[in-house]
C-alpha cells in the first residue's frame, strides 16, 4: 500500500500516480526524492526547510507499491530516514530505530525530535515496525 499514514502525500497535495506522473514516470520519478522532481518543487522545499530530507518516491512510507520496491520482509528503518537524517546531535541522541524507541517509545513523532524531518505525521512506529511489533499484515511483508 502506498503512504500507508495518508500524511505524506497528503502534505504534498498529490498522490502516487501524480508523483510518478509528474517525474517522468516510474523509473525516472521512483530513485527520486519527492523535493527534488522538479525545480519548483526542490525552491518550494528549499524554501520551507524540508530540501535536505532523504525522502525518495519510491521509499516504503510513500509510494513503494507503486514503485515495486515493497520490502520483502518487515524491517526497521528500510529507507534509512533515521540513520541518513539523523545524529545524535540532530536528533536528541536518536540514531536509530532501538535508540528512538528507548527514549521516546513508538508513538514519537520524527517531526518532533528532528527539525530535518518534516511533518508528515511520520512515528517511530512508521519507520520501525519491525521493532515496535506493528509490521504490516501482507503476506510480501511477511516474506511469505
Amino acid at each position: 500500500m502506498d503512504d500507508f499514514t495518508g500524511a505524506i502525500l497528503a502534505k504534498g497535495g498529490q498522490n502516487c500516480y501524480q508523483l510518478i506522473e509528474e517525474g517522468g514516470g516510474k523509473s525516472e520519478a521512483c530513485p527520486k526524492e519527492i523535493s527534488k522532481l522538479t525545480t519548483e518543487k526542490e525552491e518550494k522545499a528549499k524554501k520551507e526547510g524540508a530540501a535536505g530530507i532523504d525522502l525518495k518516491v519510491g521509499a516504503f512510507v510513500a509510494c513503494a507499491y507503486s514503485c515495486g520496491t515493497c520490502p520483502k520482509t518487515c524491517e526497521d528503518d528500510p529507507d534509512g530516514l533515521v540513520k541518513d537524517n539523523c545524529s545524535e546531535s540532530k536528533c536528541e541522541g536518536v540514531t536509530d530505530c532501538a535508540s528512538g524507541i528507548a527514549k521516546f517509545g513508538c508513538d514519537k513523532l520524527l517531526s518532533e525530535i528532528s527539525t530535518k524531518v518534516p511533518d508528515f505525521g511520520l512515528t517511530i512506529e512508521d519507520v520501525c515496525p519491525k521493532s515496535c511489533k506493528a509490521c504490516p499484515a501482507s503476506r510480501r511483508l511477511r516474506g511469505i
